[in-house]
Protein backbone atom coordinates (compact mmCIF):
# COMPACT_ATOMS: atom_id res chain seq x y z
CA UNK A 1 0.00 0.00 0.00
CA UNK A 2 1.06 3.59 -0.53
CA UNK A 3 0.84 6.66 1.67
CA UNK A 4 -2.03 7.99 -0.45
CA UNK A 5 -4.02 4.75 -0.34
CA UNK A 6 -3.44 4.45 3.42
CA UNK A 7 -4.72 7.98 3.92
CA UNK A 8 -7.80 7.43 1.72
CA UNK A 9 -8.78 4.32 3.68
CA UNK A 10 -8.11 5.87 7.09
CA UNK A 11 -10.02 9.07 6.30
CA UNK A 12 -13.05 7.14 4.99
CA UNK A 13 -13.15 5.19 8.24
CA UNK A 14 -12.86 8.43 10.26
CA UNK A 15 -15.88 9.78 8.38
CA UNK A 16 -17.74 6.49 8.97
CA UNK A 17 -18.45 6.02 5.28
CA UNK A 18 -18.67 2.76 3.38
CA UNK A 19 -17.03 2.16 0.02
CA UNK A 20 -20.51 1.93 -1.51
CA UNK A 21 -21.53 5.35 -0.12
CA UNK A 22 -18.33 6.94 -1.36
CA UNK A 23 -18.64 5.29 -4.76
CA UNK A 24 -22.17 6.66 -5.14
CA UNK A 25 -20.95 10.20 -4.36
CA UNK A 26 -18.14 9.85 -6.93
CA UNK A 27 -20.31 8.08 -9.50
CA UNK A 28 -17.90 5.13 -9.46
CA UNK A 29 -18.09 1.49 -8.43
CA UNK A 30 -17.20 0.33 -4.94
CA UNK A 31 -14.54 -1.83 -6.66
CA UNK A 32 -12.83 1.33 -7.95
CA UNK A 33 -12.79 2.78 -4.41
CA UNK A 34 -11.33 -0.50 -3.09
CA UNK A 35 -8.61 -0.38 -5.76
CA UNK A 36 -7.65 3.17 -4.75
CA UNK A 37 -7.57 2.22 -1.06
CA UNK A 38 -5.46 -0.90 -1.66
CA UNK A 39 -3.02 0.93 -3.92
CA UNK A 40 -3.86 -1.16 -6.99
CA UNK A 41 -4.85 1.95 -8.95
CA UNK A 42 -4.01 5.62 -8.61
CA UNK A 43 -6.87 8.13 -8.65
CA UNK A 44 -6.83 10.72 -11.42
CA UNK A 45 -6.61 14.41 -10.54
CA UNK A 46 -10.35 14.69 -11.13
CA UNK A 47 -11.01 11.93 -8.59
CA UNK A 48 -8.49 13.48 -6.18
CA UNK A 49 -10.44 16.76 -6.39
CA UNK A 50 -13.59 14.84 -5.45
CA UNK A 51 -11.77 13.18 -2.55
CA UNK A 52 -10.56 16.57 -1.32
CA UNK A 53 -14.12 17.94 -1.28
CA UNK A 54 -15.74 14.92 0.38
CA UNK A 55 -12.89 14.31 2.85
CA UNK A 56 -12.52 18.03 3.65
CA UNK A 57 -8.78 18.01 2.99
CA UNK A 58 -6.64 20.15 0.73
CA UNK A 59 -5.93 18.84 -2.75
CA UNK A 60 -2.34 19.79 -2.01
CA UNK A 61 -2.22 17.24 0.84
CA UNK A 62 -3.38 14.49 -1.51
CA UNK A 63 -0.89 15.53 -4.20
CA UNK A 64 1.90 15.68 -1.60
CA UNK A 65 1.10 12.11 -0.53
CA UNK A 66 1.19 11.04 -4.18
CA UNK A 67 4.54 12.79 -4.68
CA UNK A 68 5.95 10.97 -1.64
CA UNK A 69 4.79 7.69 -3.18
CA UNK A 70 6.48 8.55 -6.48
CA UNK A 71 9.70 9.59 -4.77
CA UNK A 72 9.93 6.37 -2.83
CA UNK A 73 12.27 8.06 -0.37
CA UNK A 74 14.45 9.57 -3.13
CA UNK A 75 14.79 13.26 -3.90
CA UNK A 76 12.80 14.33 -6.98
CA UNK A 77 14.24 16.79 -9.43
CA UNK A 78 12.71 20.25 -9.71
CA UNK A 79 11.58 19.53 -13.25
CA UNK A 80 9.36 16.62 -12.12
CA UNK A 81 7.89 18.73 -9.30
CA UNK A 82 7.17 21.47 -11.83
CA UNK A 83 5.37 19.00 -14.12
CA UNK A 84 3.17 17.84 -11.24
CA UNK A 85 2.35 21.43 -10.35
CA UNK A 86 1.52 22.10 -14.01
CA UNK A 87 -0.84 19.10 -14.04
CA UNK A 88 -2.51 20.30 -10.84
CA UNK A 89 -2.96 23.83 -12.17
CA UNK A 90 -4.37 22.42 -15.41
CA UNK A 91 -6.93 20.37 -13.46
CA UNK A 92 -7.85 23.39 -11.34
CA UNK A 93 -8.34 25.54 -14.48
CA UNK A 94 -10.71 22.89 -15.81
CA UNK A 95 -12.60 22.86 -12.52
CA UNK A 96 -12.88 26.68 -12.40
CA UNK A 97 -14.20 26.77 -15.96
CA UNK A 98 -16.69 23.98 -15.23
CA UNK A 99 -18.24 25.88 -12.31
CA UNK A 100 -18.32 29.18 -14.18
CA UNK A 101 -15.42 30.90 -12.42
CA UNK A 102 -13.90 32.25 -15.61
CA UNK A 103 -11.90 34.99 -13.87
CA UNK A 104 -10.20 32.35 -11.72
CA UNK A 105 -9.60 30.14 -14.75
CA UNK A 106 -8.01 32.99 -16.72
CA UNK A 107 -5.85 33.95 -13.73
CA UNK A 108 -4.62 30.35 -13.34
CA UNK A 109 -4.17 30.00 -17.10
CA UNK A 110 -1.72 32.90 -17.00
CA UNK A 111 0.42 31.18 -14.34
CA UNK A 112 0.05 27.84 -16.12
CA UNK A 113 1.42 29.35 -19.33
CA UNK A 114 4.35 30.88 -17.40
CA UNK A 115 5.11 27.53 -15.80
CA UNK A 116 5.02 25.72 -19.14
CA UNK A 117 7.24 28.40 -20.67
CA UNK A 118 9.71 27.89 -17.80
CA UNK A 119 9.62 24.09 -18.26
CA UNK A 120 10.29 24.44 -21.98
CA UNK A 121 13.13 26.89 -21.32
CA UNK A 122 14.70 24.44 -18.84
CA UNK A 123 14.30 21.59 -21.30
CA UNK A 124 15.88 23.59 -24.14
CA UNK A 125 18.87 24.65 -22.04
CA UNK A 126 19.24 21.35 -20.19
CA UNK A 127 18.77 23.10 -16.84
CA UNK A 128 16.36 20.38 -15.70
CA UNK A 129 19.02 17.63 -15.93
CA UNK A 130 20.54 16.62 -12.64
CA UNK A 131 22.46 13.55 -13.85
CA UNK A 132 25.59 15.54 -14.58
CA UNK A 133 25.62 14.86 -18.35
Amino acid sequence: MSKLSDFLLKRRHELRMTQVELAQRFNLTDRAIANYEKGRREPSLEIMLKYSRVYHVSIYKLVDLRIEDIKGGKRMTKIINSKLVAMLIGAWITYCASVGDYDGAVFLLFFYSLLLWDLNAKKATGAGNTDGK
